[in-house]
């Protein structure tokens, strides 16, 4: 896979109908949230912004990109930046779209959200597969733990 085929954008309402399509499988979905859902949770709070991973010009995955201050209590950091409900369609899972996307999110965010000094993210010690990813990409696991809905959840963090 080219990386170089692999792109962020802010989400448009060209993407919607593909990213309604998204299928996970219910082990899956224990961890993260369908494209759709987590739109409408968008469409409501002005602090999350929806980006989509493209492959070329079609939407293989998606995820939130969150600065309100419900992320506080993940960090002391005010620039701090957070990742939440990271996805990669079931039918294009296993071909690097997720690694390549979250290696070009650092850059993304200084881009488009320049006083950000920090990445954060949590994934749920359950979800080894999300682990490898993120450390993959480049995440640091911070050591510190948060409760999750269902379970311990380990705070990653990207430094910008």
């Amino acid at each position: 896979m080219d990386i170089n085929l692999i792109q962020l954008a802010h989400y448009k309402p060209e993407y919607r109908a593909v990213l309604n399509d998204f299928y996970l499988p219910k082990e899956q979905l224990q961890f993260t949230a369908l494209p759709k859902d987590a739109l409408h949770t968008c469409s409501h709070e002005v602090h999350r912004f929806p980006i989509v991973i493209l492959h070329e010009t079609i939407p293989v995955g998606f995820f939130v990109l969150n600065t309100g201050r419900d992320i506080q209590k993940y960090t002391l950091n005010l620039k701090a930046i957070f990742v939440r409900a990271l996805s990669i369609n079931y039918a294009d899972q296993g071909k690097g779209y997720a690694e390549a996307g979250m290696k070009k999110l650092p850059h993304f965010v200084s881009q488009y959200f320049p006083s950000f000094t920090e990445i954060l993210l949590v994934v749920n010690d359950k979800n080894e597969p999300g682990r490898r990813l993120y450390l993959k990409a480049g995440f640091t696991d911070t050591g510190r733990k948060s409760e999750g809905p269902i379970g311990r959840q380990s705070i990653f963090s990207y430094a910008l």
